[in-house]
């Protein structure tokens, strides 16, 4: 789970009126928008139709936030983040899951 500073919901993020990103990679669609919070927020939305079993769902979830929250303190502004991924994940893919986001994310993260 995030760390509750850096949690959001669904219904806050379209709450936000800002205009969104869309950014697509191969493991996921991310929607971001700006925001006038302190620090970058995140959503993470497993669709059931990827997989019934709310097992694997959270097991997705748990993978997705554990790679996203080592690089949260490399976002150079504030952002509110939807993250949605295209398929289950298993833990042997952290190395693909973390260079994936790396690339997607590489306009909002600093350093090279």
């Amino acid at each position: 789970m995030t760390p509750k500073r850096h949690h959001l919901t669904f219904f806050q993020f379209q709450q936000n009126s800002n205009p969104k990103k869309n950014i697509t990679s191969s493991l996921f669609n991310i929607s971001v928008k700006k925001t006038n919070a302190r620090f970058s927020r995140l959503v993470i939305l497993v669709p059931v139709r990827l997989d019934k079993r709310s097992s694997s769902r959270h097991q997705t979830k748990r993978i997705v936030t554990q790679v996203l929250v080592s690089l949260l303190p490399e976002f150079k502004n504030q952002n509110d983040i939807l993250l949605k991924p295209k398929k289950i994940l298993s833990k042997k893919e952290i190395r693909g899951i973390t260079g994936d986001l790396r690339f997607a994310f590489r306009k909002f993260i600093s350093g090279p």
